[in-house]
């Protein structure tokens, strides 16, 4: 993982802006070799997934020198530039913790995953899948000796 987000260090996405017409890597090269100036090795460009492309430089200095331009415009289409971001579509989630839980001297008709999680555990446990949002929570009963 180290050695692709050190490649990644010297990467741009863009994204082909306005009425988004159908734009070809080679037609994206060309636009970066005519506004900016850049000679063919300096860079090479790949279609991305989400944004339109993405732009690997063949040095961190090289990507520097156009690290103000966000905004190229052809005739045909407007491009806009961003530094690569690993977080750019990263979204936060919680994770749950599967637990095995073993209910003794609960009376038969209060045997139901919802008294688990809400009367006995106050609610920490996800009734619909069995998980622990909290695991510490959980009350820890020890055998007794």
């Amino acid at each position: 993982m180290d050695d692709a987000e050190l490649v990644l260090a010297r990467a741009m996405v863009a994204t082909i802006t306005g009425n988004r017409p159908r734009v070809s890597p080679a037609e994206v090269t060309e636009l970066l070799l005519s506004s900016l100036e850049l000679a063919e090795g300096d860079f090479t460009v790949h279609i991305h997934h989400p944004e339109d492309f993405l732009i690997l430089f063949s040095s961190v200095a090289t990507m520097r020198r156009l690290h103000d331009e966000h905004l190229l415009c052809s005739p045909r289409f407007s491009l806009s530039l961003r530094p690569w971001c690993k977080l750019a579509h990263a979204n936060a989630d919680g994770l749950g913790y599967r637990v095995e839980l073993e209910l003794r001297g609960i009376p038969a008709h209060a045997w139901h995953l919802a008294t688990a999680g809400h009367e006995l555990l106050g609610g920490e446990v996800a009734p619909s899948h069995a998980f622990a949002r909290r695991p510490r929570r959980l009350p820890s009963h020890r055998p007794r000796a």
